[in-house]
Formats: structure tokens, C-alpha cells, sequence
């Protein structure tokens, strides 16, 4: 089994330009630990075959599943490096002393890498596959394939919505340790001491992408049934902070 770890597909964390919160590697890690299970089960009514040698077809299945699995462990391990703090919300507490980088440079190196996996899982034969490993294949694929379809647009400018991501959630990071050892106290007073450096980070990620003009909303994208409703009800104008190139201001509602 390629992933025997207990996973929630929605709760690790989101961090500011590296989204984990609907964590497409735990959904996928998910699905792929199901599958697998199946893949190492005999067939309902086989009988089992006592000193059995394996032959040569049975070898070329063996060593595809190997260059599989080493995959999917290489790019999980990957994953938790790149998102401390996803791997935070999942349990391992090896990188509870960091934070995300979110320069322009690791982003994309973490682009290019997810990029590499599609080519290195490509000369993987699946034909050579038992079936529910090439459903383990596909599936991998797609998330794969997911990444770098979304890669020119930019998700990681849209980390952050008016409720949850990056540094508005990081309050629940605690709830997610255990503080039973020296380590784990350690480990995380070294992450509060790198707490500003994330903070700088997170805000020069936002102002790119106001500079690009990729913002959760704006004037023109509201409903136009909204503003009526508001003057109707003889309430008033809501203000909101709104982050623009120099910083974050109030804006009135209209």
C-alpha cells in the first residue's frame, strides 16, 4: 500500500500561495490507499497457490508497481517539505519548525517539479499494471495533470478569501500538536520566530497579485442585486479592508 496514513482530505491547512485546504494530495493519496488496498487481495474464489514461483510476467507487474509506488512516496515527501503546514495539519511534525516559502522563486520550482512528475510517471508502463494500480496511475495523473492545468492562473494569488487562509487560520496551528515533548515546544518557538518573515511573504504575494489585478473580487464582478437591496433596506454601507498595491485600506461598499 502506497499510503497508509490517516488522512482528511479537508482540513490540513491553507497556507498563503501553496493551498492545502481541500489538499488535493491527501485526496488523491486517499483514493490511491483505497485502491491498493484492493490490489494486494486475492481474487473472491481463488485459491491460493502454496511455493508458488513467480514467473516473468509476474515480475514486469512487480517492478512497474515499484517504479509507482516510489513515485507516489517521493512527490508525498515533496509535498510535506514544500507545505509545512499542511504537514503540520497531518500529523508529521518534522517540518513544525518552518513555514511556507512563498517567493517567486520556490513557487516556481514547486511549478516545474509538479511538471517533472507528469514526465517521469509517463515512462512508467502502465499497460504493465495490474488494474487497480493503473486506477492508482490515473488518478495520480489527474491530480498531476490538475496542477499544471492551473499553474497560469495563478491560485496562489487567491490563497487568502474573506474568511479563512494563510495567516487569518493560523490560530488553529497549535490545536494541531502535540506538546507532550521539549522538541515540539522548541520546534514551534523556532516557527513563531520565523512568524514575521511569513507575514512579509504572505503580504508581498497579495500585492503581486493586485498588481496583476487577480483579486478575490471586485466592483464589477458583484451582483447587481446586491447594491439595490443594500439602499432598500435603509442599512448602511458596509466597509471593508481591500488590499491594493500599497497596503490595505477601507472601501466602502456600493
Amino acid at each position: 500500500m502506497p499510503f497508509d496514513r490517516a488522512l482528511d482530505p479537508f482540513r490540513p491547512a491553507r497556507s498563503a500561495g501553496l493551498d492545502r485546504r481541500h489538499n488535493p494530495v491527501a485526496a488523491w493519496a486517499l483514493a490511491i490507499a483505497s485502491s491498493a488496498c484492493v490490489a494486494g487481495a486475492p481474487a473472491l474464489g481463488a485459491e491460493p497457490t502454496a511455493g508458488a514461483a513467480p514467473t516473468a510476467a509476474a515480475a514486469a507487474p512487480s517492478a512497474a508497481v515499484a517504479q509507482l509506488h516510489a513515485l507516489f512516496d517521493t512527490q508525498w515527501e515533496r509535498d510535506l517539505r514544500d507545505d509545512p503546514l499542511a504537514a503540520t495539519y497531518l500529523g508529521d511534525s518534522r517540518y513544525d519548525d518552518r513555514w511556507p516559502d512563498l517567493t517567486r522563486a520556490n513557487r516556481d520550482r514547486i511549478a516545474a517539479a509538479d511538471r517533472q512528475v507528469l514526465v517521469e510517471l509517463a515512462a512508467i508502463p502502465r499497460d504493465r499494471l495490474p488494474p487497480a494500480e493503473q486506477l492508482n496511475y490515473d488518478l495520480f495523473r489527474k491530480e498531476y495533470e490538475n496542477r499544471v492545468a492551473l499553474q497560469r492562473f495563478r491560485p496562489e494569488y487567491y490563497a487568502i478569501s474573506p474568511s479563512q487562509g494563510g495567516p487569518q487560520t493560523l490560530n488553529e496551528l497549535p490545536e494541531q500538536i502535540d506538546f507532550s515533548t521539549v522538541d515540539a515546544y522548541e520546534a514551534w518557538l523556532k516557527r513563531l520566530e520565523g512568524l514575521p518573515a511569513y507575514l512579509e511573504q504572505t503580504t508581498a504575494l497579495l500585492r503581486e497579485g493586485v498588481a496583476q489585478g487577480r483579486t478575490q473580487t471586485s466592483r464589477s464582478s458583484r451582483s447587481p442585486r446586491t447594491a439595490p437591496s443594500t439602499r432598500a433596506s435603509g442599512s448602511s454601507p458596509t466597509r471593508f479592508p481591500t488590499p491594493t498595491a500599497n497596503g490595505w485600506r477601507s472601501a466602502r461598499a456600493t
